[in-house]
């Protein structure tokens, strides 16, 4: 096969026996050792993005074959380290990356034009492109095999292949990773990102990868204790609590809605603000507690595996606010004990990770269609019995404001593990939820102010 692929090089010479044009769909680059040294790759005059798309490859090719040459770059084989993992697709991806940077189109990139890619592509200001702009050029160099560069002020295409190739593993903190972050970037700025996820995605991070156990979980574990403790001691302390002791599902104990700590629905007029979070630690009935710690246990814990114990916590607790404020505003005379805001909110967040990161979530599908089924049947029942009428103990307010909450936190809050990812996308997803957050609690505060449910 291999020795078809030279022939079929040799037989589109464009000058020389050792220069070809580059244009077979399924040519992979020869080995170093090859008789054919060096490859032409040639542009049209007007070209588009390449690579984005199977339909469109052999339109691209036939029009490189049609179209009289505006930019050429050459590829010197014995130049590039481990070029024998080049293929032609991404190569053609990466000569549209490097033309796009080399702005005079003289093959080189001078260390100016690298910095203006950087300012456009990394939004950077200048001094923190020069300076960045600086330290990848210096790790281009390191990864070209002629030394004779080493020094010099200006990339050309075989350095610039010989970088990409070698960011392909690089991690967090090692040498090529800036080169790889600036790739990827890239690739999305110039509409050429998908192409570029069959070289990165084989060495991409897992979602599941991330799940540590060492340290343990413990601030999820650790609440849902307090939480059972906390019921524990309501229903020893209190004689008029109904039905069987400990360990009946029958248990009530509804006289904690007569506690300091459960939300009232005159707590703003009564100024009792603690009331809107120290409500979730209190607890009706066995059912109300045994529910909410068990999906407590089985999305927390996972979680905070991931994003360690603070960030799965802070959501927690804010939803559980969020659902006391959306009690505060859609429900009258209403009140409410228990930390499903806060359970929903942990719902609402795993949701926002398969949102962060669907690529590299295994079963991504399957997690977005247990969790919308959960939204959808909790939300159609909670219309369902407002609109007919009828009572209900659960508060269905706070399940949809700390699910919201999760959710739309959740984006910007457990986003932290580097993947590849649109910069345009992430920016409108994490900043979108933010406002919309912020917009919500101040307005849920200043309703609760000018407006408060009397006594």
């Amino acid at each position: 096969q291999m020795e078809a692929h030279r022939s079929s090089l040799e037989r589109k010479s464009i000058g020389t026996r050792r220069t070809s044009e580059w244009s077979h769909p399924d040519l992979r680059v020869p080995k170093r050792d090859s008789k054919q040294k060096e490859l032409v790759i040639v542009f049209p005059k007007s070209s588009s993005a390449l690579g984005q798309h199977e339909n469109d490859r052999n339109r691209q090719l036939n029009a490189f074959k049609k179209t009289k040459s505006k930019y050429k770059l050459r590829l010197n084989i014995r130049k590039i380290r481990d070029s024998h993992r080049l293929t032609e697709d991404f190569v053609l991806v990466a000569a549209n990356i490097f033309k796009r940077f080399d702005k005079n189109r003289n093959g080189n990139i001078s260390l100016e034009e690298f910095q203006e890619a950087l300012q456009l592509i990394k939004r950077e200001n200048s001094k923190k492109a020069s300076e960045d702009a600086l330290k990848i050029m210096e790790q281009i160099h390191r990864a070209g095999n002629d030394v004779r560069r080493k020094a010099s002020t200006e990339i050309n295409f075989n350095e610039f292949l010989s970088a990409v190739l070698m960011s392909r593993d690089a991690e967090e903190g090692e040498d090529g990773f800036e080169m790889k972050e600036l790739i990827e970037e890239a690739g999305f700025f110039y509409g050429v990102g998908r192409a570029l996820q069959t070289f990165y995605m084989p060495h991409r991070k897992n979602y599941a990868e991330s799940y540590r156990c060492c340290p343990p979980p413990f601030v999820i574990p650790l609440a849902s204790i307090l939480l059972l403790f906390i019921f524990i001691y309501y229903v020893e302390r209190d004689n008029r609590c109904e039905g069987e002791r400990l360990g009946s599902t029958q248990l009530e104990c509804p006289t904690v809605f007569d506690s300091i700590w459960a939300y009232h629905y005159d707590s703003a007029y009564k100024n009792e603000w603690w009331r809107f979070i120290t409500y979730m630690v209190l607890h009706s009935s066995a059912s109300h507690i045994t529910s909410n710690l068990f999906l407590q246990v089985v999305v927390g814990v996972p979680l905070e595996m991931v994003h360690g114990p603070w960030r799965p916590f802070l959501l927690y607790v804010l939803g559980g606010l969020a659902g006391s404020f959306c009690v505060s505003i859609f429900d009258e005379k209403t009140n409410v004990v228990g930390a499903s805001a806060g359970v929903y909110a942990l719902v609402g967040a795993h949701v926002a990770t398969i949102i962060n990161y669907y690529p590299i979530m295994p079963f991504a599908w399957l997690r977005i269609l247990v969790f919308t089924t959960l939204f959808a049947v909790d939300t159609g029942v909670a219309v369902y019995q407002k609109l007919h009428g009828q009572e209900t103990s659960v508060s269905y307010s706070s399940h949809i404001g700390g699910a919201a909450l999760g959710l739309l936190l959740g984006t910007i809050v457990l986003d932290e593990i580097k993947h590849h990812e649109d910069p345009l996308w992430r920016f409108v997803k994490n900043y979108t939820g933010l406002v919309i957050t912020l917009v919500f609690f101040a307005v849920a505060i200043v309703y609760n102010i000018v407006s408060p449910q009397p006594t």
